[in-house]
């Protein structure tokens, strides 16, 4: 008995979570974000511009060059926007960052 009653509980709390979540709202919400960090960006391309973290107590973007660990992280998300969304913007934002990473291939790996 107890083990039909959580089995129970487990498949109505997973139809409820389910029910709950809306991927293409969370997507829509995510395009949002990014179209403002975009609008919020340098236009030159030039230097420290590729968005990395906002600081904690802050409000205002983070930006690395290329060098940094994490600077494919931006233009990977913009990608997945593209395919999330088929907005044009985001495509090519995303080949504008990628752009700034080609050095990347050039230079010796690391790790």
């Amino acid at each position: 008995m107890k083990k039909l009653l959580t089995t129970c509980v487990g498949f109505c709390l997973a139809w409820t979570v389910q029910a709950q979540f809306n991927p293409q709202k969370e997507i829509d919400y995510c395009a949002t974000q990014a179209l403002k960090t975009i609008q919020s960006l340098p236009a030159d391309g030039h230097g420290n511009n590729i968005p990395r973290s906002i600081d904690k107590d802050k409000t205002t973007w983070r930006l690395v060059d290329y060098k940094d660990w994490c600077s494919g992280f931006w233009s990977g998300s913009l990608w997945y926007l593209y395919e999330g969304t088929q907005k044009s913007v985001f495509k090519a934002q995303a080949e504008r960052f990628d752009k700034q990473l080609k050095p990347l291939s050039h230079e010796k790996a690391y790790d």
